[in-house]
């Protein structure tokens, strides 16, 4: 089945921008009290869905809010240094010039989107609903579909997080999990995506009903 509407998440999806994030928690973790992040716990950490994340670093929910915005304005002094993962230019080239219409929602902010993705590949998608809260994300994916004049069932989101895949199945949208992101391949599997990507090349094919 082809797609006429793809909707992305952006970081660990489309940006790899998850280092920058460990390193801008690793400084806030002073100044907040909560656990530091140490490099030989990143693996470990991947199999944790953000609220064992949270309860793990001792991070309350009421701080949260404020939490996020500091790592979103701390990302925005170095978001010209993070890159796309590899492929991801050509995938969105291939994918619009074959008619599929490109979305993105995403709990990063809409200026740092812009600076990561640059002029020409910001231009491809035409909706784009940002500053999602991290368990906000349906809906922005409502939204989406609305402004698109598109049905759920023609419409598939693409991420990195149990969370997305949840609010993708509570809007009644096909889910495809990346394994470059955050969560590991087997977590997805007890909660039914549609398909997961190994590669971009598997993502361009599944997206072009290929």
């Amino acid at each position: 089945m082809k797609y006429p509407l793809a909707i992305f998440d952006f970081d660990g999806t489309l940006a790899n921008s998850l280092p920058c994030s460990v390193e801008i928690l690793k400084r806030l973790s002073d100044q907040h009290g909560f656990r530091r992040i140490e490099d030989h716990e990143l693996e470990s950490l991947r199999t944790a869905d953000i609220k064992q994340f949270l309860k793990y670093l001792g991070i309350p929910f009421w701080k949260l809010p404020q939490l996020v915005l500091q790592v979103r304005s701390a990302m925005s002094e170095v978001a010209h240094e993070i890159p796309l993962f590899p492929g991801i230019v050509e995938f969105l080239d291939e994918t619009t010039s074959a008619g599929t219409e490109l979305a993105i929602v995403s709990s990063n902010s809409w200026e740092n989107v812009k600076t990561i993705l640059g002029p020409e590949n910001v231009s491809k998608f035409r909706y784009t609903e940002c500053e999602a809260s991290l368990f906000g994300k349906r809906p922005k994916l409502r939204k989406v579909l609305r402004q698109a004049g598109v049905t759920a069932d023609q419409a598939i989101y693409i991420g990195d997080e149990i969370r997305d895949l949840q609010a993708a199945h509570a809007e009644g949208i096909a889910f495809g999990a990346v394994t470059w992101g955050h969560t590991p391949r087997d977590l997805f599997r007890p909660h039914y995506p549609r398909d997961v990507f190994e590669s971009v090349e598997s993502m361009t094919n599944h997206v072009l009903g290929r």
